[in-house]
């Protein structure tokens, strides 16, 4: 189940992060529902290879959904 949630949410953070609006690391993390900012900072790091904050500056905005790049591991 952890695993399916945090898959999830990372794909709904990377939905956010190509969203029209810019909105904050912050905002996209409370979103997705991590209390704290750090956590998923982390967590999307882990997984995805770049911090929220990369994957962001490397999207056109309002870019399609892309296939998911990641195989979230078992913690």
């Amino acid at each position: 189940f952890v695993k399916y949630l945090t898959d999830y949410r990372l794909r709904e953070a990377c939905r956010l992060l190509r969203a029209e609006e810019k909105l904050s690391v912050r905002e996209i993390a409370r979103r997705c529902g991590y209390n704290s900012p750090q956590q998923f900072i982390t967590t999307f790091e882990k997984l995805v290879g770049m911090t929220p904050g990369a994957f962001q500056k490397m999207q056109p905005t309002g870019a399609p959904a892309v296939e998911w790049p990641i195989d979230v591991q078992e913690e």
